[in-house]
């Protein structure tokens, strides 16, 4: 059976949260998993400096959740570019869905530092860590050191966008995030 991921994570209130949603072909979900708040020392905060956000976000917390789970999805997608980092730390493929750095860089047209995205069906533009592709309707990015993982993303978006919008699962993601934090504080 194949399965996608869907991964968020953030920063609250100065603790880290992240969460992991698998999900089949048709959108069901086939595991979830939460982190509970992460809350680095001060120390931690002292020596990270301003790399303790990617360390957490980027290879602390998907580390985790995907070595919980049972069923290994064959590509993770993520909604913001700094998550795309934490491919350097596992073995299966991420994307991007949220192109955030496109915004106002469309096809044909360039982006203040002269990139150009062409007008053919297939286009990929590279911005720092990010490689933007543009597939037919699908636009996603993946991280510039690891390009073979476009076609795994690309194979998910597609079975995905099938049944639900890409996005939607973020929402489920982040609700089911949010109640089980709930759950947690109040079982503290």
């Amino acid at each position: 059976m194949s399965t996608t991921g869907y991964y968020w994570a953030n920063e609250i209130d100065g603790h880290f949260v992240g969460g992991l949603l698998v999900l089949n072909e048709n959108a069901r979900p086939v595991e979830f998993h939460c982190t509970t708040p992460v809350r680095p020392s001060q120390s931690q905060r002292i020596l990270y400096g301003a790399t303790l956000g990617e360390h957490v976000l980027c290879e602390l917390i998907p580390k985790l959740l995907v070595n919980k789970t049972k069923q290994k999805p064959s590509a993770i997608l993520v909604d913001q570019n700094l998550l795309l980092n934490c491919r350097q730390n596992l073995n299966i493929a991420v994307g991007c869905i949220a192109n955030e750095s496109l915004s106002g860089c469309h096809k044909g047209e360039g982006d203040s530092s002269g990139n150009h995205l062409n007008n053919s069906t297939n286009s990929e533009l590279v911005i720092g860590n990010s490689a933007f592709i543009s597939v037919g309707r699908l636009e996603f990015s993946v991280h510039s050191q690891f390009r073979s993982d476009e076609l795994s993303v690309q194979t998910a978006l597609e079975s995905i966008s099938k049944t639900v919008d890409i996005d939607e699962p973020f929402e489920r993601l982040v609700t089911a995030i949010q109640e089980a934090s709930k759950s947690n504080s109040k079982a503290a």
